[in-house]
């Protein structure tokens, strides 16, 4: 009678308050019926929206339908790309994935048009998540990713995106990649002290390491942040389970046990933590061949296991329990669990299957770009082959052609003097008449090979002319340094089409940011470093807006380096570029320097005065230096010591003498300081002059030797008081008279100058 009296007032409650849920709907009904003003008919249908229940999807559906209808024709693109917004998270949390993806898309294209920059990566973000859990287009992930991370994302947006990349990566067995943008979301978590985002990243660096069979790496990840996740009482339940599994693998039972039942009994255990830990102790069960256990786990949990919709679970537990039965002699048990582990292992191949082509296609979409790359180079590779062909068979021809002459020399002296051989003369003709038909035909292939040599050079100089468009799109607009200094000029003459050394400049409130650069090589390779180094500052001062000059190449060089691959070993590549950066405060006329070898060079009451760069580059350093020598002399004999880290002791009167080692090893060892910041003080008709190596060393004059840093200095001292275009145009001058008709030019040339 009790029960029945609780159960009664149980659905005399639920039915109260579903009486109440539908009355506050209903009164919210009755206010948008008297409602005119569109704005607001909005946001009571949100909240009917709010007051429904999970299970009413209809319901849920239809107020978010009337949003949409309302807010296009108010034409308001902010709450609409709102509403998209939240529509689209609908469409996600019912399983609408490709609905989902499409009002992602409405969402982006307002928030673009809008320049809401917050919902833009937000968008961003979400689409790359869907496209890698529901998908996974892995191409997609990326990109949108990477799109992210090009608005200003915040700190845990950036780690999210950079964490998303390297599972992608982490997928496609690519493990280098992954491991690298791991590194970069955790250097930033910790950067920020971003306990959550530390951890939630040391659990995918230590899954993959378990991924990839190093059990003792997933554990130290796992374990070392065991402190970390206790602290701040975030997914408990995941961490045992993770370390539990980690002892599991390396056949460590008791410890394994221990954590399994500790991840079971956290209050917030979730549901497929709950059931990757009882897999696990099934699996630990069947290896310590305690098969009672195996059967009671298995007979509790198999329902809840078989709602996780998680196949490999299934499988692996179907297995176990044939082989068990097996081991009991229960036949029929353990055929009939068999029968289900192969129908459950079909469904697993047809899913891995489905999987590896989703692969393949993402390795295809990343690769592209570098078979591209790699099918260029191999036709460039082809035209050097068939010009050297073509060469080869010219000179074949002119010694053809020479000895068809002395045959027919020869033939026209046999005729003279020998003209009762008609008969040979005659075989003769016909053998020459053969020969100059070979020729003829060898003529016209040599005609037709050199047409296809020079359409191929002509395809090939189009391509590298629009390789120069895109570089020069992407340099900055002089109309920059002409708003704040008008009196300027920038010399700028690449050697080859595209060019390694660039020029870059942005205003960034009341900073103002030059820098003249010079990378590695020239040419394509260079005009390849030059975009990237183009890129990579636009992202650090106007992304970032880091207005300091030392911490924008320290962060230039982290880039670089992360960007190429660049650990300090020195077998690897050693590109990077040399670089002056000055930062102006516009108000105080304040001026901050940092150079990588380039130095600044100011022109005032005609003086030069030179602010020196640090000697290292943008780039891995790698240096050797010379040991010193030091002489000790002893009672009777001198002694000599060097040192590569260890020192030399020497005890003398009761008391020791310590002779000091170089602080570097026994080979080249990588340098990697912070770069200095110069401040100096600008005044009125101050002249700035920045510039790369490229006309230093220009080969020339009467004794063909390089021009000089001392000509130069001379050659700024001398123009300085001209108008800066006459001082562009004999800086081009002196170029040319310099290198005169018997050189050729060296390199890129880049030389800026600034009047304040």
């Amino acid at each position: 009678m009790k029960k029945l009296i609780v159960f009664l007032l149980f659905l005399l409650n639920l039915s109260i308050g579903y009486s109440q849920e539908n009355k506050e709907i209903d009164s919210l009904k009755r206010l948008i019926a008297v409602e005119k003003n569109d704005s607001i008919i909005t946001e009571l249908y949100f909240k009917c929206y709010l007051q429904c229940k999970e299970n009413e999807l209809d319901k849920q559906k239809y107020f978010l339908d009337k949003i949409i209808q309302i807010v296009q024709k108010t034409k308001s693109k902010r709450n609409l790309g709102r509403y998209y917004l939240i529509y689209a998270f609908w469409k996600s949390d019912n399983a609408q994935y490709d609905s989902a993806l499409i009002y992602h898309n409405k969402s982006l294209e307002i928030a673009l048009s809008i320049s809401d920059s917050t919902r833009i990566v937000y968008n961003y973000k979400w689409l790359s998540s869907i496209n890698y859990f529901h998908g996974p287009n892995y191409a997609e992930v990326l990109k949108n990713a990477q799109n992210a991370l090009n608005y200003s994302p915040s700190i845990a947006d950036s780690i999210f995106c950079y964490r998303m990349m390297a599972a992608v990566f982490g997928d496609l067995k690519q493990y280098k990649r992954a491991f690298q943008y791991y590194d970069v979301a955790l250097s930033i978590a910790m950067r920020n002290n971003h306990l959550k985002e530390i951890a939630a990243t040391n659990i995918d660096i230590g899954d993959l390491y378990k991924n990839i069979g190093e059990n003792l790496k997933a554990l130290d990840y796992f374990l070392a942040n065991k402190e970390i996740q206790e602290q701040i009482d975030w997914n408990l339940s995941l961490l045992y389970g993770n370390i539990g599994e980690a002892y599991l693998n390396i056949q460590k039972f008791d410890s394994a046990i221990q954590y399994f039942n500790k991840g079971l009994a956290m209050r917030n255990c979730y549901k497929k933590d709950s059931v990757a830990i009882i897999t696990n102790i099934i699996k630990l069960k069947y290896q310590t061949k305690n098969y009672g256990q195996v059967i009671y786990f298995s007979s509790k949990y198999l329902p809840l296991i078989k709602k996780s919709n998680r196949n490999d679970y299934l499988s692996m537990i179907y297995k176990i329990n044939s082989s068990v039965y097996e081991q009991l002699n229960d036949l029929r048990k353990s055929l009939d669990y068999y029968k289900l582990y192969k129908s459950i292992s079909d469904t697993i191949f047809n899913e891995g299957f489905n999987k590896q082509i989703a692969d393949m296609e993402g390795k295809y979409q990343l690769n592209i770009k570098e078979e591209q790359i790699k099918s260029q180079n191999i036709e460039l590779q082809n035209q050097k082959l068939k010009a050297e062909q073509q060469r080869k068979q010219s000179w074949f021809m002119v010694v053809v052609t020479i000895l068809s002459l002395l045959v027919v020399v020869f033939i026209a002296i046999n005729l003279y003097n020998k003209r009762k051989a008609n008969r040979l003369l005659t075989m003769q003709n016909h053998q020459i008449t053969q020969q100059n038909e070979e020729i003829t035909t060898q003529s016209e292939e040599i005609q037709k090979q050199h047409g296809i040599v020079t359409k191929q050079k002509k395809e090939l100089t189009d391509s590298i002319h629009y390789a120069k468009r895109i570089q020069t799109a992407m340099l900055p607009s002089v109309n920059i340094l002409n708003e704040v200094y008008p009196e300027n000029f920038i010399f700028f003459k690449p050697r080859d089409i595209v060019s390694g050394d660039f020029f870059w400049m942005r205003k960034i409130n009341h900073y103002f940011v030059i820098a003249a650069a010079d990378c590695t090589g020239h040419g394509v390779p260079g005009a390849f470093m030059s975009m990237l180094g183009m890129s990579l500052l636009n992202e650090i001062v106007t992304r970032r807006e880091i207005t300091q000059a030392n911490q924008i190449l320290d962060a230039l060089r982290s880039e670089i380096k992360v960007s190429l691959g660049q650990t300090g070993k020195a077998t690897e590549s050693k590109d990077g570029m040399d670089i002056a950066l000055c930062v102006i405060n516009t108000q105080t006329n304040e001026l901050q320097f940092s150079g990588a070898y380039n130095p600044l060079l100011l022109v005032r009451n005609n003086e030069i005065i030179e602010y020196k760069a640090n000697r290292m580059p943008i780039g891995v350093h790698l240096v050797e230096k010379p040991f010193e020598n030091t002489l000790v002399q002893l009672q009777n004999n001198e002694l000599q010591y060097s040192g590569a880290y260890n020192p030399l002791l020497l005890v003398r009167n009761n008391e020791i003498i310590e002779y000091k080692a170089d602080r570097m090893p026994i080979g080249v060892y990588l340098v990697e300081k912070p770069f200095e910041n110069t401040l100096v003080q600008l005044q009125k008709n101050d002249c700035l002059y920045l510039f790369s190596d490229g006309y230093i060393d220009q080969f020339g004059g009467e004794k063909s030797d390089k021009f000089k840093r001392k000509r130069f200095d001379q050659l700024l001292l001398d123009m300085h008081q001209l108008d800066f275009e006459a001082q562009k145009q004999l800086l081009a001058q002196t170029h040319t008279n310099w290198i005169g008709t018997e050189n050729e030019q060296l390199d890129d040339m880049l030389v800026i100058g600034v009047k304040v």
